[in-house]
């Protein structure tokens, strides 16, 4: 049975799979990024629908077992990966803006 949690995460991949694809097809973003994007988020998908890997893991950490974060750890990475993604793509498009208006304004100055 599907949580919450893991249609909201898995919402969430897609979403940012297909932004980051239609923005290689554009040409806005190199492949390393593309398979960075989706490599991390096929692991945030992974933790959200496998969360008694995560707790065994953090049990064995904490010496104590029953801990149930891995809930709470992949809503939260959902969360911090989409934002972090949204900056990079705002990001990208300012310093590509830039790029272009240095180099019009360069072509500016040297013809005069």
């Amino acid at each position: 049975m599907i949580t919450f949690a893991q249609a909201f995460t898995a919402f969430f991949a897609a979403l940012v799979a297909t932004k980051s694809y239609a923005d290689l097809k554009r040409g806005r973003e190199n492949i390393v990024m593309f398979l960075f994007w989706v490599s991390t988020w096929i692991i945030i998908v992974f933790i959200a629908f496998y969360p008694n890997i995560v707790d065994l893991f953090f049990a064995k950490i904490s010496g104590r077992t029953g801990n149930s974060i891995a809930t709470a750890l992949a809503m939260g990475l959902t969360f911090v990966f989409f934002i972090i993604y949204r900056l990079y793509i705002k990001a990208d498009r300012v310093e590509k803006t830039l790029h272009r208006l240095i180099s019009e304004l360069a072509i500016r100055n040297h013809k005069q």
